[in-house]
């Protein structure tokens, strides 16, 4: 445990976490956190391709918002939640 790293995150002014919100963003960032550093190099090997042939690339997590009714299916994605439902 020696070489383990640790991060600290403030909370916005005002947020008051329940110890359950707490273990729910913790166990969020550690997924978060597992998932980026699981990048493989055919991943980083596919952005410099698409970035030589002209494209920006960024990669990074997102809010997705689906609705449905019946057969219907609309989604949108957003940096927060409310952009990815105003997108809808």
């Amino acid at each position: 445990m020696a070489n383990t790293q640790f991060i600290e995150i403030p909370l916005p002014d005002g947020a008051r976490a329940s110890r359950m919100d707490l273990e729910l963003l913790k166990a969020m960032l550690h997924a978060i956190v597992n998932l980026h550093f699981e990048w493989g190099s055919e991943s980083e090997k596919m952005i410099q391709e698409l970035e030589h042939d002209g494209w920006s690339v960024h990669v990074g997590p997102t809010w997705l918002a689906l609705c449905r009714r019946g057969e219907s299916l609309e989604q949108a994605t957003g940096r927060t939640p409310d952009e990815a439902i105003a997108r809808l």
